[in-house]
């Protein structure tokens, strides 16, 4: 996977990439608001929209997995490293 990311990411440039991973991020967020309001309709309104989400998810994961080479992904793979910490120290503290 990361091969096809990396012909894809070098293909265009990262302005171009950037501008998409806006879009692509905005798409979510309406898929995320139509599985919202779908929860209360039929079931197969909702497994629709509930695939369109999954879709959705599929395409901002590979603009991310694109900014990561465009940004280096060390540095990125750093960053959620030490987020993911600070999650997990949060988590633990709300048990106490």
């Amino acid at each position: 996977m990361n091969d096809k990311i990396e012909q894809i990411a070098t293909h265009y440039t990262f302005g171009q990439q950037r501008a998409i991973f806006v879009e692509e991020c905005a798409e979510a967020i309406q898929a995320v608001c139509k599985v919202e309001r779908a929860a209360d309709g039929s079931f197969e309104t909702y497994a629709e929209k509930m695939n369109d989400l999954l879709s959705e998810v599929a395409d901002v994961l590979i603009m991310a997995q694109q900014m990561r080479f465009f940004l280096g992904a060390e540095r990125v793979d750093a960053e959620v490293e030490r987020k993911l910490d600070r999650q997990i120290k949060r988590i633990r503290e709300e048990k106490i």
